[in-house]
C-alpha cells in the first residue's frame, strides 16, 4: 500500500515541490520502467534523489500501470499517488500529481520530472528552477537539440502556479506540451543536452548507463 499523504506544510519562503512521472506502461522498455536499474538503485530511485538534492519538498510519485509494485518501491522522500486514468495519457498523471499536491499549501513553483531522464541530476534540475525564477516567465523547460538541427525543448519542466490550473485540466493525451508552446516569451529555456537521451527502451538505458 501507498504511505500516508503530503505533509501539510511546505518549506519556508522560496519551495520547490516535485512531481515524478512513473505511470506508463513502459511498452517499448518490455518491464517496468521504473524498476529498471541504475547504478546501485533503480531509474525510480535516481529521478527521487535528484529532485530531492536539488532542493525539491514535497516530492510526489505518480504511478499507475503495475501501481502496487512500483508503489513498494518509491523512496521514503516521496509520497505516491494513484492514477487510475494512467492508460488515457500523461496529461492524467499530471492532474493526479497536481491533485495531490493540492493537499498542502500550494508551492511557490512545481518541477515535473518523467523517471526516464536518468542523466539528469540535481545540478541540471537546479538550472531549470533557476531559470523559473526569471522575470515575466511562468515555466521553463530544458532545451536540447532536436537532431535536425534546431533546437527542441522538453522536462524536466519547471513552472509557477499561474499554469497550476490549465495544467490540472490539460487534454490526456497532449499533456503539458501544448499548455508550453502557447507560453512564447513566457517559457524560459534551459540548455541541458541530456534532456534528450530518454529511456525507452533497454538499449537506450544501455547508452545512457555507458555515457555515465
Amino acid at each position: 500500500m501507498p504511505r500516508p499523504g503530503l505533509p501539510q506544510k511546505l518549506a519556508p519562503v522560496d519551495d520547490c515541490a516535485a512531481i515524478v512521472l512513473a505511470a506508463g506502461a513502459s511498452s517499448r522498455f518490455g518491464s517496468p520502467k521504473p524498476l529498471a536499474p541504475w547504478g546501485e538503485g533503480t531509474l525510480l530511485e535516481q529521478a527521487v534523489h535528484a529532485a530531492e538534492a536539488a532542493g525539491c519538498w514535497p516530492i510526489v510519485v505518480v504511478v499507475g500501470c503495475d501501481a502496487a509494485r512500483v508503489a513498494r518501491a518509491v523512496p521514503a522522500a516521496a509520497a505516491v499517488a494513484i492514477n487510475p486514468r494512467w492508460a488515457e495519457g500523461q496529461g492524467t498523471s499530471l492532474a493526479a500529481g497536481f491533485e495531490a499536491l493540492a493537499g498542502g499549501q500550494e508551492p511557490t513553483r512545481t518541477l515535473i520530472l518523467p523517471v526516464d531522464l536518468p542523466r539528469v541530476g540535481p545540478d541540471e534540475l537546479k538550472q531549470v528552477i533557476t531559470a523559473s525564477k526569471t522575470e515575466g516567465v511562468a515555466a521553463a523547460a530544458a532545451s536540447f537539440p532536436d537532431g535536425a538541427g534546431g533546437e527542441a525543448f522538453g522536462p524536466p519542466v519547471c513552472v509557477t502556479p499561474s499554469l497550476y490550473q490549465a495544467l490540472r485540466d490539460c487534454t490526456p493525451e497532449g499533456g503539458a506540451k501544448p499548455i508550453l508552446a502557447g507560453l512564447g516569451d513566457g517559457l524560459a529555456r534551459a540548455p541541458l543536452p541530456a534532456a534528450a537521451e530518454d529511456v525507452d527502451t533497454p538499449a537506450d538505458l544501455a547508452a545512457a548507463q555507458a555515457a555515465s
